[in-house]
C-alpha cells in the first residue's frame, strides 16, 4: 500500500537522476553550517535536532561503506546522492524543514545501519543492497534497495539472495514493455520488526509504464526466522481453524471500512455539489461475496502481513479488493487477539506491557 514517500517522492525520480553529475562527494558527508549555502543546508543548520540527525545519517553512510565491496561501495554512493536530492527537493517545499528532514535522516539511519523500526533488533548483521540503473531503450530504469546477510553464506543469507534475485527477474521482464515507452521498476525495502526469532522486512514497489494513467503501488513482506533462515508461511502461523476466524475478523473490518470510505465520498460530493448527501446503501450480498473471495487468498499468503512491536496488520493494495479509487486496505490484530488464534510455535513478538 502506498506510504507518505510513495504519493510524494515519486515526482522527484526524475530530478534525482539528474542531480548525481552535479552533487559531489562532499555534499554526502557533515559541512560546515558557516558555510551553509543550500535551503537545506540552511534549514539543518537552523535547527539543532535536525543537525544531529545529518551528523548520524552521514556516521551511517560512512559506516556502511566500510562494509561493502567497491561494486556496492558505489552503488551506495549513487543511491545516497539520489537520496540527497529527493530530500533537499521534498523537505525544502514545505513549511517545516528541519522537522521533515531529521524525519527523513532518522529513516535513512535504519536503513543504512540495517536496523529495524521495532522490536529489539537480530544479533544477524543485515545490510542494504543497492541496484540503481537508468532507463534505456531496452531496459527499464531500476532502483532496488533491498537486505543482504553481511560475512555470512548460511540459510538466512540465501534466503535473502533469493529474494534479491526475484526482484531482479521480475525487474528484467520489465523489458516486455518497453516497446518504446519508458519504464520505472522500484522496490524498497525496510525492515519492520527484527528480533533473534522474527525479522519482518516491508517490500515497497512502484511500476510505471509511460502513458499510464497511474503507477501500481504495491507492498510484499518478507517475514523470516533468522535461526533457521526460512520464510515462514501462513501455515506456520495458523491452523485451518484460525484462517477461517482471521479471514472473518478481517472481514468485519474490510466492510467498516469499505462502507465507511463510501460514506466519506457521499459526503464530500454532496458539500462540493452543495446540496443533501443521500443515505450510503449497505453492501449487497453480492457484493460481499466479492469481496471475499479476493481478500481470501491475499490473507491466507503471510507475505501479506506484516508485524511490528505492536501487533500484526495484513496488507491490500490498490485493486486487490476494490477500485483503485478506494486506495489500499488493511486489517489490524494486536497481539493480545492474535496470540488466541496462533499456533503458540510461532515467533510472534512478546506481549508489551
Amino acid at each position: 500500500m502506498a506510504r507518505w514517500h510513495d504519493s510524494h517522492l515519486r515526482h522527484f525520480l526524475c530530478v534525482a537522476a539528474a542531480l548525481p553529475a552535479v552533487l559531489n562527494a562532499g555534499t554526502i558527508m557533515a559541512f560546515e553550517c558557516g558555510q551553509a549555502k543550500s535551503p537545506a543546508e540552511k534549514a539543518i543548520c537552523s535547527d539543532p535536532a535536525a543537525k544531529a540527525s545529518d551528523e548520524a545519517m552521514g556516521g551511517a553512510f560512512t559506516d556502511l561503506k566500510s562494509l561493502l565491496d567497491p561494486d556496492q561501495a558505489k552503488a551506495l554512493l549513487v543511491n545516497q546522492r539520489n537520496w540527497l536530492a529527493q530530500r533537499n527537493e521534498y523537505c525544502t517545499t514545505g513549511s517545516d524543514a528541519p522537522a521533515c528532514i531529521k524525519e527523513m535522516n532518522d529513516a535513512r539511519v535504519l536503513l543504512l545501519g540495517g536496523k529495524p523500526k521495532s522490536g529489539p533488533g537480530s544479533s544477524v548483521r543485515l545490510i542494504p543492497f543497492f541496484v540503481d540503473t537508468p532507463g534505456t531503450k531496452t531496459a527499464p530504469e531500476i532502483h532496488v534497495i533491498m537486505y543482504k546477510h553481511h560475512g555470512d553464506s548460511g540459510p538466512l543469507a540465501k534466503t535473502l539472495d533469493a529474494a534479491i534475485g526475484t526482484i531482479l527477474d521480475s525487474a528484467k521482464k520489465k523489458e516486455n514493455f518497453l516497446a518504446d515507452k519508458e519504464v520505472t521498476f522500484e522496490r524498497k525495502a525496510k525492515i519492520f520488526y527484527a528480533s533473534d526469532r522474527l525479522i519482518s522486512i516491508e517490500i515497497d514497489g512502484f511500476d510505471y509504464v509511460q502513458g499510464g494513467a497511474h503507477g501500481a503501488v504495491t507492498t510484499q513482506m518478507l517475514n523470516i526466522d533468522p535461526q533457521s533462515g526460512r520464510e515462514l508461511k501462513i501455515t506456520d502461523l495458523l491452523d485451518g481453524a484460525g484462517r477461517t476466524k482471521v479471514i472473518n475478523l478481517c472481514m468485519d473490518q474490510l466492510l467498516r471500512e469499505k462502507t465507511d470510505r463510501f460514506a466519506q465520498a457521499a459526503k464530500e460530493t454532496a458539500e462540493s455539489e452543495h446540496v443533501q448527501a443521500d443515505p450510503v446503501e449497505p453492501l449487497s450480498a453480492d457484493d460481499v461475496k466479492t469481496i471475499r473471495k479476493y481478500a481470501k487468498p491475499v490473507i491466507e499468503t503471510l507475505s501479506s502481513w506484516r508485524f511490528d512491536a505492536e501487533g500484526a496488520v495484513i496488507l491490500f493494495d490498490q485493486d486487490e479488493i476494490g477500485a483503485h479509487a478506494e486506495g489500499a486496505f488493511e486489517c489490524n490484530f494486536p497481539y493480545t487477539q492474535l496470540r488466541t488464534l496462533a499456533k503458540a510455535s510461532f515467533p510472534l513478538p512478546p506481549h508489551r506491557s
